[in-house]
């Protein structure tokens, strides 16, 4: 056997004595997953065959609203400043890929950030172009107090997740102290875009110290889910003026509230 084919070998073997000694479980419904390669997004067959992915329809271009009917003006461009060039994501804001999201956010389960965060790297190596320098990627960030509530930010495990599932010559470096927080208790997404745009103005800033590392930088945001698009425009704002060249948000779920 040559070493390719026995690192091969050795590597099923470890994950055939992993799934034995810890199942796997669906990141939505929590059913056993069958052993051998990861499923699409950490689901099973039956709440995979929920997945919208945005890519099947009608989206906008500039955002990545869900647009119905085709052709619709889409409500949520007109309140993006233009610090926020653009919007990717991978899937619509539903099925049980919403349950995978909120099981990773307030069930602790960490380790559904690893295949939802793959599903994000394409739409990273995307929007990366050519030359120097290299794009940042930077999550969302958690206001310190949520952070030390919760343990962890899902953006941050997302970002890794999709950052690791690149080339290694196509990952864009990850900065975590890029982008701050500074206010907390922003409307909800049961709220109106207008109190979700007015909550979120001046909630994040960038550190003076961390300025230097924007100049001439394109930025990747990423985030579990856009709604409005309130969150991501307040972080871009807050990037434009310390600097940065041009700034894109990247998402696993896109809603839309509308008007």
């Amino acid at each position: 056997m040559t070493p390719a084919l026995f690192v091969r070998a050795a590597s099923r073997l470890g994950a055939a004595i992993a799934d034995t000694l810890w199942p796997r479980s669906c990141g939505a419904c929590g059913e056993r997953l069958d052993p051998g390669p990861p499923p699409p997004c950490g689901l099973c067959a039956d709440c995979a065959a929920s997945l919208a992915p945005l890519r099947t329809g009608p989206v906008c271009r500039r955002c990545a609203a869900p647009l119905e009917p085709a052709g619709q003006r889409c409500p949520d461009c007109r309140h993006l400043p233009p610090a926020l060039r653009g919007v990717r994501a991978a899937f619509r804001y539903e099925g049980a890929l919403v349950d995978a999201v909120l099981r990773l956010k307030h069930k602790g389960r960490t380790d559904a950030a690893g295949p939802l965060g793959a599903a994000l790297a394409p739409l990273v190596r995307e929007l990366q172009q050519g030359g120097e320098p290299a794009p940042l990627l930077v999550p969302v960030p958690l206001h310190a107090r949520r952070l030390a509530e919760r343990g962890y930010n899902q953006a941050t495990l997302l970002a890794a997740a999709a950052r690791a599932a690149l080339p290694k010559d196509l990952r864009p470096a990850l900065d975590l102290s890029l982008l701050v927080r500074t206010r907390e208790g922003l409307a909800g997404r049961t709220g109106s875009a207008r109190a979700r745009r007015q909550s979120a103005q001046q909630a994040f800033t960038v550190p003076p110290r961390a300025a230097p590392r924007l100049a001439g930088r394109r930025v990747l945001l990423l985030d579990d889910v856009v709604t409005t698009g309130a969150t991501v425009a307040a972080c871009a704002e807050a990037l434009d003026a310390a600097g940065a060249a041009e700034v894109y948000a990247v998402a696993l779920l896109r809603a839309r509230l509308g008007p």
